[in-house]
């Protein structure tokens, strides 16, 4: 389906949301044929797109000029720059000099979790990336988007000290006997489902329409996991932890050693 068209296809006759059913007279079977077509595509080639409107049967070909990102340079350029390689940069190279700093730090491996997720945030287009690189790019996409929900949560949880039991021993439980293992279930789910979308829609399909009623309630369940975090924190900051909260990040950064000696009692050993 048609989303975000563009200037050059509007003109060319697709619009918002038609079915497209070939690409260069190719069927389109999977994202994969039609990252193809882009990868092959020179500037000034033509993108031949055969699409029907959502609600009819009727299809026509349009003819799309196809422009290299290089070819333009505006603020839609540096803000897709941004998105797709600088965020997804800092985000990996800062979780993982955490993790490097304090590899028997539990927070430290749930914060390197939530900066890999906030990388794979916006997709890089890897539907053209080629055969096997762009399945195992995929598999990469979908698992950390999984995780991200869920390490949030967790982090919310525990950093930079256990959540008291005794005021929310229910929230807890459901959180980590339900809340968990649902957002895990259905992230194994998603992976199958995207991996098997790029090269095949028809594999998945069945797949695909058995999850779709419950998207809704599984949307729900993820903005609950992120929220959360949020949630235990604007508590501490509340109720005067806002010391312990900065002393704890600055600590996950750049390790506990500094801090000890300026007074500051460990604040994220995590319990067993």
């Amino acid at each position: 389906m048609a989303s975000f068209v563009s200037r050059a296809a509007r003109e060319a006759g697709v619009s918002e949301r038609d079915v497209i059913t070939h690409v260069n007279g190719r069927p389109l079977a999977g994202k994969a044929v039609f990252g193809e077509a882009v990868a092959h595509a020179k500037s000034g080639d033509k993108l031949e797109v055969t699409v029907r409107s959502p609600v009819g049967t009727n299809e026509h070909t349009a003819a799309i000029p196809f422009v290299a990102a290089s070819a333009t340079v505006d603020w839609t350029l540096a803000a897709v720059v941004i998105l797709k390689v600088v965020l997804p940069v800092v985000c990996i190279l800062l979780g993982f000099w955490v993790a490097f700093v304090r590899p028997r730090d539990f927070a430290a491996w749930l914060l390197l979790g939530v900066l890999l997720g906030l990388s794979c945030l916006v997709t890089a287009g890897v539907e053209s990336w080629g055969r096997g690189v762009r399945e195992l790019a995929t598999f990469y996409s979908a698992m950390m988007s999984m995780l991200w929900p869920v390490c949030m949560l967790l982090l919310g949880l525990y950093f930079p000290e256990a959540f008291p039991p005794a005021r929310a021993r229910i929230w807890l439980w459901l959180a980590k006997r339900v809340l968990v293992p649902l957002l895990v279930a259905d992230g194994l789910v998603e992976i199958v489902i995207a991996i098997g979308r790029m090269d095949n829609y028809a594999s998945v399909a069945r797949l695909e329409a058995f999850r779709r009623p419950f998207e809704p309630g599984l949307f729900v369940l993820s903005l609950i996991a992120i929220g959360s975090f949020f949630r235990v924190h604007l508590g501490q900051i509340v109720h005067g932890g806002f010391g312990r909260c900065q002393a704890a990040v600055a600590a996950t950064l750049v390790g506990d050693e500094c801090f000890h000696g300026a007074g500051v009692p460990p604040g994220c050993d995590w319990p067993n």
